[in-house]
């Protein structure tokens, strides 16, 4: 199939990544800055395509993204629940970089409703996993968001 990769899915088999998810995946952050509501349609039809496909790991992607639209409209309620839901695909297949952005994406929530204890909790984890994997491109972001919510509990 032209323009497609394979990835695997659940049962481990190799499958072809069709072109529309490709460039779905590639361009909805960028939708979600410039065209929210355009962003969450075209997250909306990757997941469906994913599901159609057997292919979690894209749509953990697309989980992600979506909590941050949630995020972005203030349904945080709503954000966290996307972002566990990415976290658990990705705790699955064993995809720590993709976990740590979660980690962090879900800590931050926490952070923003004022609920730092939880938020410290995430941060600490999503620590803990750059520092034994040695997560280097992770790491800044992960220890800025530990130090700010540190520095917020004193």
């Amino acid at each position: 199939m032209l323009g497609s990769v394979l990835l695997s899915n659940a049962n481990g088999i190799n499958i072809p990544q069709p072109a529309k998810l490709k460039s779905i995946k590639e361009q909805v952050p960028t939708i979600l800055i410039n065209d929210k509501e355009g962003g969450l349609s075209q997250i909306k039809e990757g997941i469906k395509i994913t599901q159609k496909i057997d292919d979690d790991t894209s749509k953990a992607l697309l989980l992600n993204q979506k909590g941050i639209y949630q995020y972005l409209n203030a349904e945080y309620g709503k954000a966290v629940l996307s972002f566990d839901s990415a976290i658990s695909i990705n705790r699955q297949y064993q995809l720590p970089a993709r976990l740590v952005e979660n980690l962090n994406n879900k800590g931050y929530i926490y952070k923003v409703v004022g609920n730092y204890t939880i938020a410290l909790k995430h941060f600490q984890e999503a620590a803990n996993i750059c520092d034994s994997l040695k997560l280097y491109k992770q790491m800044p972001i992960t220890l800025t968001n530990l130090g700010n919510i540190q520095k917020l509990l004193k």
